[in-house]
């Protein structure tokens, strides 16, 4: 009986990997670091839109906003403000990335489902 066990733990930690590699590579990975940026950089947006009349508020900015900020005008000062135009328009292109992502794994899902299954569904 201990033999048995012996042979078969390797095996059943093997098909874990390969289970685990398919179902959770790098582009699996990379959408959902993806997914939760969108969803944080979606609050962001509403907080600052939400806070935008009250005195004295800094509103949140990310590294890349900041940076292309520099890029552009050579300062980022004019993140300071908050103008509810350009938060509005963050927001949908945030939006819209956060539905592509969404979209693609899932559907990246499906295809290792059908896969998985032999295309019985299941």
């Amino acid at each position: 009986m201990k033999i048995l066990i012996i042979l078969l733990f390797p095996i059943v930690i093997y098909c874990e990997d390969v289970v685990s590699n398919v179902l959770f590579d790098n582009t699996s990975n990379r959408l959902e670091k993806a997914i939760y940026e969108m969803n944080e950089r979606q609050k962001a947006a509403a907080y600052n839109i939400a806070n935008a009349t009250t005195p004295g508020f800094k509103p949140i900015r990310f590294q890349d906003e900041v940076q292309e900020a520099i890029r552009l005008y050579g300062s980022p000062e004019m993140l300071n403000a908050v103008n509810i135009d350009d938060e509005m328009v963050k927001s949908t292109k945030v939006r819209l990335k956060h539905s592509a992502y969404v979209r693609l794994l899932s559907t990246k899902i499906g295809i290792t489902k059908k896969v998985v299954t032999l295309g019985k569904g299941g």
